[in-house]
């Protein structure tokens, strides 16, 4: 039985196709997890700078506003009934107050420690980076 070698196929070829597919699907995924990366879509606030920022994930985020409102995840809440919510619909997570800078400092240690006495130990204040801040 005699082959002809002239037959071969030239041996292996490496498809870029699926690649450039997987890439481009890789490339879309990222981006849209870097869009849909952020703290909060809520109340508009002048957070006060830091200079190291942290970023928790999968918090319940207390908002004061400079005029003297709060809200908890988006709701107003007033300041009486505010940490019974809280202990109510969020005591699983970790709380993150975002105080406008302009909101008096006592009002946010008022605020943490009546967390705190009720039991929500994972509290921390939204801070955004100073300008001259280097990131660790």
């Amino acid at each position: 039985m005699h082959l002809d070698p002239g037959t071969r196929d030239g041996g292996a070829r490496l498809e870029m196709t699926p690649m450039m597919d997987v890439v481009f699907l890789l490339l879309v995924f990222f981006i849209y997890a870097m869009v849909t990366m952020s703290v909060h879509r809520g109340i508009d606030v002048a957070l006060p700078q830091a200079a190291n920022a942290p970023l928790p994930g999968g918090h319940a985020v207390i908002t004061l506003a400079a005029d003297g409102g709060a809200w908890l995840e988006g709701r107003p809440a007033d300041d009486a009934s505010l940490v019974a919510r809280v202990v109510a619909e969020c005591s699983d997570r970790p709380i993150l107050i975002s105080a406008d800078e302009r909101v008096p400092m006592g009002r946010g240690l008022v605020l943490l420690s009546a967390l705190r006495e009720a039991g929500i130990a994972e509290v921390a204040f939204q801070t955004r980076p100073a300008p001259d801040a280097k990131t660790p």
